[in-house]
């Protein structure tokens, strides 16, 4: 299934996060729903540490902290996968 979420009026310092689970569980329940706000301050490398470390856990596999510049269209991204620890 292919969603889209159009935002006509992005804000400063608030992306938007989509998550692969809803919550523990056995199965896991997926999320559903729009993708929830998410504060973001400092750099990529800063965002991407701050949530990875609010992620940690057993079921943590990767995130995709992505920087789109509205008028050049521009792309920054940072990936952090789990290390297998």
């Amino acid at each position: 299934m292919h969603e889209t979420f159009p935002y006509d009026a992005p804000r400063p310092g608030v992306g938007r996060a989509v998550h692969t689970y809803a919550g523990d569980g056995n199965p896991l329940p997926p999320a559903r729903g729009e993708p929830i706000e998410a504060p973001l301050h400092g750099d990529l490398d800063a965002i991407a540490a701050a949530y990875r470390a609010e992620l940690d856990g057993p079921y943590f596999v990767a995130l995709a902290v992505v920087r789109i510049d509205l008028v050049t269209l521009g792309v920054e991204m940072r990936l952090v996968h789990a290390t297998g620890d």
